[in-house]
């Protein structure tokens, strides 16, 4: 009996929806008094949990930028990858830029980096 992997794309499309949901679902919990039922004990694992993801998505999010960045394929009406970010994602004119730069220098310079950061090997 074989077994067909979903192909990458897919798989990669799927994960991010996931992480979207999952977050949001987090953040719906938190706001509903979710973090008061946890033993204050465990709270501060719980943040490190959460900054951890929170970088290794930065990290994603960074790379799929340059992607997109590089391919030229923004969504219809923008130019440039700077203000598709300020527009989609709500960043400020320089968050954006230095996302954009940041991912440059990620998928040419410092290619082990990104490697890195996408392992949760530096934050």
């Amino acid at each position: 009996m074989s077994t067909t992997a979903a192909p990458p794309a897919q798989t990669v499309a799927a994960a991010a929806a996931a992480l979207e949901r999952a977050a949001a679902h987090l953040a719906e919990l938190v706001a509903l008094g979710g973090l008061s039922a946890l033993h204050p004990a465990s709270v501060p694992e719980l943040a490190a949990q959460v900054f951890r993801a929170v970088d290794r998505a930065t990290a994603v999010a960074t790379v799929a930028a340059g992607v997109a960045h590089a391919s030229a394929s923004l969504p219809v009406g923008h130019t440039s990858t700077s203000r598709w970010l300020q527009d989609a994602v709500g960043l400020s004119a320089g968050a954006a830029a230095a996302v954009v730069a940041r991912s440059h220098e990620l998928a040419h310079d410092y290619r082990a980096t990104a490697e890195a950061w996408l392992a949760g090997r530096v934050t």
